[in-house]
């Protein structure tokens, strides 16, 4: 399973891999795939950051640009 998330550059430099797991595209995604939902608690979960199964999914994870977004 692999997960590709699209975003304008702009938008992708803001949360491209950030500490800050609430705007974290990378680990909200993974999340997101894993629970099925994303919650306030798990956005700011940075315990959970660290378990196996989300380390592994965010392996899979990958932030694109596309010019045509976003309109900038």
């Amino acid at each position: 399973m692999k997960a590709e998330v699209f975003l304008s550059p702009r938008s992708a430099r803001v949360v491209d891999r950030r500490s800050m797991l609430d705007i974290n595209v990378q680990y909200l995604s993974a999340v997101m795939i894993l629970d099925g939902t994303l919650s306030f608690e798990a956005s700011h979960d940075f315990k959970r950051a660290k378990k196996p199964d989300v380390v592994n999914m965010l392996k899979k994870v990958t932030l694109l640009t596309d010019d045509n977004l976003g309109g900038e």
